[in-house]
């Protein structure tokens, strides 16, 4: 749901005022951009699979709910010889996941029927932005949220290997 909810549940329980929540989350922002990439690695198989999708012609996204900037630094980082075809992070301007404008707005501008379109994601806000939109998803079974909780959003397909991806596009 965004860094900043995530500041805020993290000090939620001593009743933070405003100002304290805004300060908070200023300081993780200044924090996190020091140390993103401290321990930030990608998942097993995910180059694998980034090259075997570009290789098809296949459009690659990133949607995400950190900040714009720390995510095309930490694609930037860890995937340098990889272009991603549309990035949208956390910004201002925009409502972030599970709002469906972000996803709505990428699939107009790439010009993509929703028939075509894999969503893949780790967590129970990806698979309620990819529900909202009508897209089928997968829901990935080692990330963010276990197994058990995704299976409650209904994703068409789970996978525990990142790189299973490539079977489900073979057989969509």
């Amino acid at each position: 749901n965004g860094t900043k909810r995530l500041c805020e549940l993290s000090i939620e329980k001593f009743n933070p005022t405003e100002e304290e929540n805004r300060k908070v989350f200023e300081d993780f922002t200044r924090l996190y951009r020091i140390k993103q990439l401290e321990n930030t690695v990608p998942y097993p198989h995910v180059k694998e699979l980034l090259f075997s999708l570009k290789e098809e012609g296949i459009k690659v996204c990133v949607l995400s709910n950190k900040t714009e900037e720390n995510v095309k630094e930490i694609l930037s980082s860890l995937f340098p010889n990889y272009h991603f075809d549309f990035v949208v992070g956390q910004r201002k301007d925009v409502p972030k996941k599970p709002d469906p404008y972000c996803l709505n707005k990428m699939i107009e501008d790439l010009q993509i029927d929703k028939k075509e379109i894999l969503y893949v994601g780790d967590s129970d806000v990806d698979m309620i932005v990819s529900n909202n939109v009508n897209l089928d998803n997968v829901a990935v079974s080692y990330g963010y949220r276990p197994r058990e909780m995704l299976k409650q959003y209904n994703p068409k397909y789970i996978v525990d290997d990142i790189i299973e991806i490539l079977e489900i596009i073979k057989n969509k």
